[in-house]
C-alpha cells in the first residue's frame, strides 16, 4: 500500500537523500533548506512513493501497487502504462 510520496535526490558528491512527503513539491522545498540547488546532480533526481515498509516505487509502479491494493481506480487508455500522482490518493 502506498503512503506517502517521495523525492530521491543525489547532491554532486555522491550523497543520497531521500525525502518522504505529502506532495512532491513539499519535498522540493525541504530540500532546498539545507541544500543549494547548485549541488543537486538533478539527473539523479527520482520522484516516486513509499509504501509502508518504506520501500520506493517509481511513479509506474506505485501505480500498480496502488491499483493493486485498491487504492484508486485504473483510469488508463488500452495499452496506456500508469502513472501516479500523489493527488490520485486523496
Amino acid at each position: 500500500m502506498i503512503v506517502k510520496a517521495c523525492v530521491i535526490v543525489y547532491d554532486k558528491e555522491g550523497t543520497k537523500y531521500t525525502i518522504p512527503c505529502h506532495r512532491h513539491s513539499d519535498a522540493y522545498w525541504i530540500i532546498s533548506q539545507f541544500l543549494s540547488q547548485y549541488k543537486i546532480d538533478k539527473s539523479r533526481t527520482q520522484e516516486g512513493f513509499l509504501d509502508e515498509q518504506s520501500n520506493f516505487y517509481d511513479r509506474r509502479d506505485a501505480y500498480v501497487e496502488a491499483f493493486t491494493c485498491g487504492q484508486i481506480i485504473d483510469q488508463r487508455e488500452p495499452g496506456q502504462a500508469g502513472v501516479l500522482f500523489s493527488e490520485d490518493l486523496y
